[in-house]
């Protein structure tokens, strides 16, 4: 499961953007 909502809606070819969002929400669980 995606840390967020959101992510579940980004394509994997945003990853680098998964990623950012990473760094901006250091609550969400990381996308494994």
């Amino acid at each position: 499961m995606n840390g967020t909502g959101r992510n579940s809606t980004v394509p994997a070819g945003d990853v680098n953007n998964t990623q950012r969002q990473k760094m901006r929400h250091p609550r969400a669980k990381p996308v494994s």
